[in-house]
């Protein structure tokens, strides 16, 4: 109990808790808007629109050039913040813009379709209007002050959601909608400014601040493995909607988006929790190698813990939330959304272990790994659509690819003495076994109760695991005493 007291006083975990019930607030709005524009436009309108979004997604990973936890660590160690600050804007602003051109542009050379360019054309503005915001919300974690950021995201995440629910009153062009889109950014970006850097900055100090090459060197190319990393870590989940649209129908689109949208909620738990361990694992590796083994078996059972759970709940239940929540037209969409879970048993795990790699100070491995994953996708992608029109080919790829990663990871870290062989063979055998009884019991009449007692036996495994080895009361107690 007094361990956990310790734990909920530091602010890692109280931004962490805040951080939680934003995002999920955030997904629950965004996933509202999703579904009521899928809803409320035919297979081909509401394709174009995705297609137009990934193209922008994937640029926007980008933009930011991965830089964030670089530009905390230089705000903290600077003495003349004002100057790191205009500099770091005015660099994110030309990278924006200059993006902005280039979606522009790709999407007039891969798609004959006028509609994806017009919409192309309106939501690639964001990008600019992102970065700023990006930036803004990097100087509010620097100061400790996320809870604005929590707030207005989420008033952001609640004025799209009331963009999507003009559609039950009325037909709206999706163009309009985009349009508004924009428009909702714009007035998150005045509120950004207006509540977080308040009269110290305004965009036109910020424009005239004037760039000098070396300063652009310093930030962009000593910086080089985070930029790789972020960008790559976007690819390998939006380049599946570009190759969908490219290889298949464009109804196709909407049913791998459907898919992706459920995943997108489902593994935001990890994500969260990942940012908020990262110190803790910093700390831990400070003080052995025996207390960083002991933290990485105990995050890496919950976390795999959770995958399991999560790809059990849609695996049973994604028959009835797809057709519930988008219609009939979307009933494909249920063996894809199946499929594609089988990533849960895997990404959160491969979360946890590029956050020991990087507290190891082995970023360029991960980027490797990141690498690496990213071609076998594309490559697995391209082979497979060539013999087999399907989503299955795609979902396989991300999935084998993902495997790859997490294989790799594997290798560094048993090398390095925390994971062990044993433990990487375990984890494989549980996962062959989850979706081996998940594709055999999907014809049992009581669906619910083989749900249950499979969540029961995993619970049952946790006691038994977490009193063999007592990790959570040794790690605790070592570190926050």
């Amino acid at each position: 109990m007094r361990v956990m007291k310790n734990i909920f006083r530091i602010n890692i975990v109280n931004n962490s808790i805040w951080g939680a019930i934003a995002n999920v607030l955030q997904n629950i709005l965004f996933s509202i808007f999703f579904i009521i524009i899928a809803r409320n436009y035919d297979e081909k309108i509401f394709g174009s629109y995705v297609i137009s979004n990934s193209l922008y997604s994937i640029l926007l990973g980008f933009a930011s050039l991965g830089l964030g936890n670089w530009f905390v660590r230089e705000l903290i160690n600077t003495e003349n913040k004002t100057e790191l600050i205009k500099i770091f804007f005015k660099v994110l602003i030309i990278v924006g813009a200059l993006l902005c051109l280039i979606n522009y542009l790709l999407s007039y050379f891969l798609y004959s379709n006028g509609l994806i360019l017009k919409l192309s054309s309106i939501i690639g503005i964001n990008i600019i209007f992102d970065n700023i915001i990006y930036v803004i919300r990097y100087i509010n974690l620097s100061e400790g002050n996320q809870k604005t950021t929590f707030i207005l995201c989420t008033v952001d995440a609640l004025l799209k959601c009331l963009i999507g629910c003009l559609l039950l009153f009325y037909k709206i062009d999706i163009i309009w909608i985009s349009i508004l889109i924009v428009m909702v950014r714009l007035i998150t970006l005045n509120l950004f400014l207006k509540y977080s850097l308040g009269r110290e900055f305004s965009i036109k100090d910020i424009l005239n601040e004037k760039i000098k090459l070396k300063d652009l060197k310093n930030i962009v190319f000593k910086n080089w493995a985070f930029v790789i990393i972020s960008s790559v870590a976007i690819l390998n989940w939006r380049i599946g909607s570009i190759i969908v649209s490219k290889f298949l129908s464009i109804e196709n689109i909407g049913y791998y988006e459907i898919s992706l949208k459920f995943l997108s909620i489902a593994y935001i738990i990890p994500i969260i929790v990942s940012t908020s361990i990262y110190p803790l694992i910093i700390k831990t590796y400070n003080k052995g190698i025996e207390e960083t083994k002991s933290l990485y078996k105990m995050f890496h059972f919950f976390y795999f813990i959770y995958g399991i759970i999560t790809y059990a709940i849609v695996y049973r239940y994604a028959s009835i939330l797809i057709p519930y929540f988008f219609g009939n037209k979307f009933i494909p969409s249920i063996t894809y959304t199946q499929q594609m879970f089988g990533v849960m048993l895997i990404f959160p795990s491969i979360l946890l272990q590029a956050n020991f790699l990087v507290a190891m100070k082995k970023e360029k491995v991960d980027m490797y790994c990141n690498i690496t994953s990213l071609i076998i996708n594309v490559l697995l992608c391209f082979i497979g659509l060539h013999f087999i029109k399907s989503i299955i080919v795609v979902n396989a790829s991300i999935i084998i690819s993902f495997l790859i990663f997490h294989l790799m990871q594997d290798y560094i870290l048993i090398k390095m003495k925390i994971s062990s062989i044993f433990h990487l063979i375990l984890f494989l055998i549980i996962i062959a076994w989850t979706i081996l009884y998940f594709n055999w019991s999907y014809s049992i009449a009581n669906k619910d109760l083989q749900l249950l007692l499979f969540i029961l036996s995993l619970i049952i495994s946790s006691i038994f695991y977490l009193k063999k080895y007592a990790i959570s009361k040794i790690i605790f107690k070592r570190i926050y005493r």
